[in-house]
């Protein structure tokens, strides 16, 4: 899922409109839409979106991550090259307001689903970590060590977290401990990443359960006929358990066994 980060919070664009298929073949489809937005401050964006959704293969997937895929392990893999263009006549410039390209990754949890997000241990990271969007996130959600956090996502209790690009690192996962499912994410350049996990609104309505994991792209200034292009990979794999251990400890830099005690 593709959306823009406006400051306009749901919007018609995003949501429910339907996208142009401008090409396609067995492993891969383009999609487009020219649109017009206002944001809070009245500033207009003239803007062509392009995204392209690749399926990748094993090999690919080895070549990218720099693993091996044991043969007892199943997977699916995709990589999203999503583009905005400035199509107007005037420069997007901060003060105005920027749109950055922010990718939601949303999927089943289950109540042993741990997201696992390694980030860079500065002396004082944890002041580059939010973790109270909608109230600040109990203990037994989110455990911060020196260089990786785990956030609890089960569906059960509405709570994000989000880093910042001075301490974001060019990956983020998941664990179901359920279903033996390793999910992993490889942001384009480490760029700011969250986790949401989904549960019961203040009058016992829920949308989901689900539980996101998401990147956002640099929101830069663009001339006229400008464009910015960001790509993420999602990779879930599934299987043998002591293998899936292993791709865990390369790809995340944590061992399972801990990740489950907590």
């Amino acid at each position: 899922m593709i959306h823009l980060i406006l400051l306009i919070g749901r919007f018609h664009l995003v949501d429910t409109e339907t996208y142009n298929i401008v090409q396609q073949d067995k492993s891969s489809v383009t999609f487009s839409k020219s649109a017009v937005i206002t944001n809070y401050s009245g500033t207009t964006f003239n803007l062509d979106i392009k995204r392209t959704v690749e399926l990748l293969n094993k090999n690919t997937v080895e070549k990218r991550l720099q693993i091996s895929i044991p043969a007892n392990i199943q997977f699916v893999a995709y990589e999203s090259a999503n583009e905005i263009k400035n199509t107007g006549s005037n420069e997007w410039k901060k003060d105005n307001g920027l749109l950055s390209i922010w990718l939601l990754g949303m999927m089943n949890p289950t109540l042993q689903t741990k997201v696992i997000i390694p980030f860079i241990p500065l002396p004082n990271s944890k002041s580059y970590i939010t973790d109270n969007y909608f109230g600040k996130t109990p203990i037994d959600r989110l455990m911060v060590k020196d260089s990786v956090l785990f956030f609890r996502c089960d569906g059960k209790s509405r709570g994000k977290l989000g880093l910042s690009p001075a301490i974001a690192k060019t990956v983020v996962g998941s664990y179901d401990f359920e279903k033996d499912v390793l999910t992993i994410l490889i942001p384009y350049n480490g760029d700011v990443i969250n986790s949401y996990n989904d549960g019961p609104l203040k009058d016992g309505t829920q949308l989901g359960p689900f539980y996101e994991i998401e990147s956002s792209s640099p929101a830069k200034e663009l001339q006229p006929g400008q464009a910015e292009e960001y790509h993420q990979i999602t990779c879930h794999f599934q299987g043998n358990y002591t293998a899936l251990k292993e791709l865990a400890k390369q790809l995340l830099f944590v061992n399972l066994d801990e990740v489950k005690k907590w």
